[in-house]
């Protein structure tokens, strides 16, 4: 069944709505990033620069943060790699009446959250 033009006038309608609303303040923030006045503004545009940008890579505090973070993500990819792996072959090798049970211990951490707050409300 075919829409109606309204249907796909108010879909598009939405959608426009929506990522407006999604890329909107993204927006408007990198065009007061790229104006060169001393305080954040869209109009008047005085002129085109990246003085922002530049502070802020010559920032020590911001530098060692992004470190810290870089650190501490290669850190995490590395132990949930190795436990994903381990995880996944020890899965693979045990019997199948096993593999149930504990498929069932390792998903309950996900699920239980879940459990709980739909009881809850």
């Amino acid at each position: 069944m075919k829409p109606s033009i309204l249907a796909r006038g108010f879909t598009g309608l939405y959608l426009l709505a929506f990522f407006g609303f999604l890329f909107g303040p993204l927006f408007i923030m990198v065009v007061t990033a790229l104006n060169s006045s001393s305080f954040p503004r869209i109009s008047p545009w005085d002129c085109l620069t990246f003085e922002w940008f530049a502070k802020l890579a010559a920032d020590e505090r911001l530098q060692t943060g992004l470190l810290t973070s870089l650190g501490v993500g290669v850190a995490v990819v590395l132990v949930s790699v190795s436990l994903g792996l381990a995880g996944a072959l020890f899965l693979t090798q045990i019997r199948p009446s096993a593999r149930a049970g504990y498929y069932t211990l390792i998903t309950a951490p996900i699920l239980i959250p879940g459990v709980v707050l739909g009881i809850s409300t």
